[in-house]
């Protein structure tokens, strides 16, 4: 929409960041394998004309209202402010590690996987949410799906 070409396009297979027993350990040899191939495709795409078409929806998914959800500290921090340095969107407040601004946090957990002191986690909120990926989705292999 940018007076753009796009030339390729891919939906590629990572670990879940809520739980890794959804995709555990992905991207493997065989996806690596796959981004080789989609990368050696898509150079050839480099003296297009019109961009590729790319499947799905636009918006993605429509946003349902919900109540905003963050991580909780328990009595293990010492305010190390490695949680907040690492925040992606800097949801978590450097000068208090305790106080999160939940409207802002986008569940990537990475504050719970990188606190030394495993003082970071989500409660039973996101824990259902956990429960129901694990349960739908853990023992199913995706593919990637490539456009070019």
């Amino acid at each position: 929409n940018k007076n753009c070409t796009v030339i390729a396009a891919g939906a590629f297979i990572g670990e879940h960041s809520c739980t890794s027993k959804v995709s555990y350990l992905r991207p493997d040899k065989i996806d690596m394998d796959l981004v080789k191939e989609f990368s050696n495709r898509a150079i050839q795409n480099l003296s297009r004309s019109s961009s590729v078409s790319v499947s799905g929806n636009r918006p993605y998914r429509e946003r349902k209202p919900s109540s905003p959800v963050g991580p909780t500290t328990n009595e293990n921090c010492t305010q190390c402010k490695r949680c907040a340095k690492m925040c992606p969107v800097n949801a978590i407040q450097l000068s208090n590690c305790k106080i999160v601004d939940e409207s802002q946090c986008i569940h990537c957990y990475r504050c719970v996987r990188e606190c030394p002191e495993e003082a970071k986690y989500f409660d039973e909120r996101m824990g259902k949410l956990v429960t129901w990926l694990e349960e739908k989705c853990g023992a199913i292999r995706m593919e990637p799906d490539f456009f070019l």
